[in-house]
This record gives C-alpha cells, structure tokens and sequence, in this order.
C-alpha cells in the first residue's frame, strides 16, 4: 500500500495545476493579441501606401522629373534660339559655351540646300506682351530647319490670335 501511496504521489508532482494552465493560457492570449496588434498595424500601413500610390503620391516622382525634362527642354530651346543652326556642331560633338563653331566649309562641288523661309508675319503691336512673345517664338522657330517646323508655326499662328485650342 506504501508502495501505491508513493507512485500515486510522484504521478501528481509531474502534473500541472489548475492554477499553471490558467496562467499559461494568459500568456498565450497576451501573445496572440499583440501578434493581432501587429498584423492590424501593419494592414494599415500597405492599405496607407496604396492609396498614396492610387491617389498620385506615387506620381511625385514622376511628375518630378517630368518638371526636370520640361525645364531641360526650355532651357535647350533658349540656347538654340540664342545660337544659329550653323553654329551648332554635328551631332555628337559638344561645344564649350563660351565658343562659337567655326562657320562650316563645303567643298566646291557639294551645295547645301538653303533652309525654307519662315512664312512672314506682321510686326504685333508693341503693346501687347502676348503678340510679341508669340512673334518671338515665331522668328526662333523660323531660324531652325525640322520637318515639325510647319506644324509649330501654325500652332504659333493660332496663338497670336489668341486661339487657345
């Protein structure tokens, strides 16, 4: 009988209490709410940057170097209104801005077709800042030998008549 009386007890000192489950059962509930806790935040965060990309937070960038491509292009287009087309250098080559190129030679037997005139457009009145920086734009556009150039010009007609469209 001693003999069970001792196994008996040695099979209870190996098991858990009540009391132990309930305080591993906490900690486990503790644990699984602050995983919850985490999965929420971090749901909120994509749902947050996706719709910062939907709604153009992710276009800033592009937008950004759009504004760097056009403020390029404007400055390329007042360096080439500054400059004639025949002191540009050939394709390729660069030229430091203080020089000017050398006027280019042809050899005898080679002409270069002359580039076609700018149609003539009357003086705008002195007055009107709109009609001058349109007949501005008119007189560079007429100096530079591109097959858009016809296009531009006809834009720039539209223009000085304040025609929008």
């Amino acid at each position: 009988m001693r003999a069970a009386v001792v196994v008996g007890l040695l099979a209870l000192a190996g098991c858990a209490t009540r009391g132990d489950l309930v305080n591993q059962d906490r900690r486990m509930r503790g644990l699984l709410q602050e995983q919850r806790r985490q999965l929420e935040s971090l749901q909120r965060e994509v749902e947050r940057l996706r719709a910062d990309v939907e709604s153009g937070g992710g276009r800033s960038a592009s937008s950004g170097a759009r504004d760097r491509v056009r403020e390029l292009e404007d400055r390329l287009s007042a360096l080439e209104r500054e400059r004639p087309p025949s002191a540009l250098p050939p394709d390729g080559e660069t030229l430091p801005p203080d020089e000017a190129a050398p006027p280019p030679t042809t050899p005898p037997s080679v002409a270069r077709p002359a580039p076609t005139p700018a149609p003539a457009q009357p003086p705008p009145p002195a007055e009107d800042p709109w009609r001058r920086d349109v007949a501005r734009e008119q007189a560079a556009a007429g100096t530079v030998n591109v097959p858009e150039r016809g296009a531009y010009l006809q834009l720039l007609d539209g223009l000085a008549t304040k025609d929008c469209r």
